[in-house]
């Protein structure tokens, strides 16, 4: 959301004062000061209808393009997208794969223990994979690769005798697998499930989006934001596709990992490939940074910011940390039906429930160096983190969840009785810092 004023787009007769823009936009989350710019951009946010309204997480920012993150954004469904304040990394989030060991469990994990006791073959391999997927000559993800359906020559009598290739078709076109932000393997001592005692577990985690189709995304909204309303964005074709193949995008990239660090999990074929070939992990949990939906029983279409809706979050909330942290996975009340080891999902606090998904770097311009709650992380790579070529040494400020914070999380849905497990690295590539 940019922080440059925009000018209002109401109905004729419609009039709003500066004390109803101050109303739509709730700041009880916020946790810390905001710049004039971030004020600006929340109030600008909502001066294009009346009926939108935005609610200031506490990992609020700007970040490095001025704009501003750490919101949700909610708005009519008869609006005119328009007021959408739609960005470039639209559905971005963060996978976790849980390693299962298959033998009895001890009190450190063997696969652990075995990526420590050759932390340089692991680092070559991530380096060589990273390498790979950069040199890769296969188009990105685009929404030409979009299956077509074509019903013309389906008899609906004989319709579930048919190939599910007809009903169901693979992609137009084979695309590369994205860069992630970040990528490797992380381990942590968990109690989930109401065990008795922690243990000690391996994951694989994915952070990031597919960076091509997600401009095209945004440049579609550019489009046609004016002659459509934000249910028609919501309900497109292309937003759907873009969130299904995000997640896929981590899912094979997982799988990647999986096969080059030799890890006994099970894979599965993507049905959407257009080889039929690609393998894939299903993740144990998802968590999405940037999300648009139409929320049916409030009947508003909700967009998030480094922030997630708790109702579409089951088995815990992933948050993103800076490289050093690793990842919190937050979990929500125990669940004993469903399977969720990380608790189901997080309590609604009303119809602009949201939760913060990532840590926020701050912007060189807006230095928080007085704050408690500001860590000073360097910028040079330690033996477990791979970093794109050319990157500094500089040191950057970033927001670390403190008492105050952790109350403030509270009041949006949750329980510390239910816990947290901390994802430590263990090798990793971070492009995204």
């Amino acid at each position: 959301m940019a922080s440059t004023a925009s000018s209002p787009n109401v109905e004729a007769g419609d009039t709003m004062t500066k004390d109803d823009l101050t109303r739509r936009v709730v700041w009880s989350y916020c946790n810390s000061a905001l710049w004039q710019e971030e004020i600006e951009a929340a109030t600008n946010a909502v001066s294009q209808s009346p009926h939108t309204k935005i609610v200031v997480m506490p990992n609020h920012n700007l970040n490095l393009d001025g704009e501003m993150g750490g919101f949700l954004f909610s708005a009519h469904p008869q609006d005119s997208a328009s007021v959408l304040p739609v960005g470039k990394r639209m559905c971005a989030g963060v996978s976790m794969y849980e390693c299962i060991l298959r033998e009895e469990q001890q009190p450190f994990n063997a696969q652990v223990l075995h990526v420590v006791n050759n932390l340089p073959r692991y680092r070559a391999a991530l380096r060589e994979y990273v390498q790979t997927l950069r040199d890769s000559e296969v188009q990105p993800a685009s929404f030409e690769c979009i299956p077509v359906r074509d019903r013309s020559t389906v008899d609906v009598d004989t319709e579930t005798e048919l190939d599910i290739n007809v009903l169901q078709p693979r992609e137009q076109h084979v695309w590369r697998s994205e860069l992630p932000d970040k990528v490797g393997l992380y381990h942590a001592y968990s109690a989930c499930g109401g065990a008795a005692v922690r243990e000690h577990k391996l994951y694989i985690v994915v952070s990031g989006c597919l960076t091509h189709a997600a401009e095209e995304l945004h440049n579609l909204w550019q489009d046609t934001k004016h002659s459509i309303t934000c249910a028609e964005f919501v309900q497109s074709e292309e937003l759907q596709w873009l969130r299904m193949a995000t997640q896929r995008n981590h899912n094979r990239i997982a799988a990647d990992l999986a096969s080059i660090f030799d890890l006994d999990v099970p894979t599965t074929l993507d049905l959407d490939d257009p080889t039929g070939e690609r393998r894939m992990l299903y993740p144990t949990t998802s968590t999405l940074h940037n999300d648009l939906v139409h929320c049916e029983h409030t009947d508003r279409v909700k967009l998030t910011d480094c922030a997630c809706l708790p109702e579409n979050s089951t088995n815990g909330i992933l948050f993103e940390m800076y490289s050093a942290e690793g990842f919190w996975l937050y979990h929500g009340p125990r669940d004993f039906s469903n399977c969720n080891s990380y608790g189901s999902e997080f309590a609604c606090t009303g119809p602009d429930s949201a939760f913060p998904t990532k840590t926020c770097r701050f912007n060189e311009r807006f230095k928080a160096s007085m704050r408690a709650d500001v860590v000073h992380i360097p910028r040079s790579s330690s033996d477990d983190t791979l970093r794109p070529a050319g990157v500094t040494d500089d040191t950057n400020q970033f927001l670390y969840p403190s008492e105050s914070f952790m109350r403030v999380l509270q009041r949006l849905g949750f329980n510390r009785n239910d816990g947290i497990t901390h994802l430590m690295p263990l090798v990793c590539y971070v492009a995204d810092e």
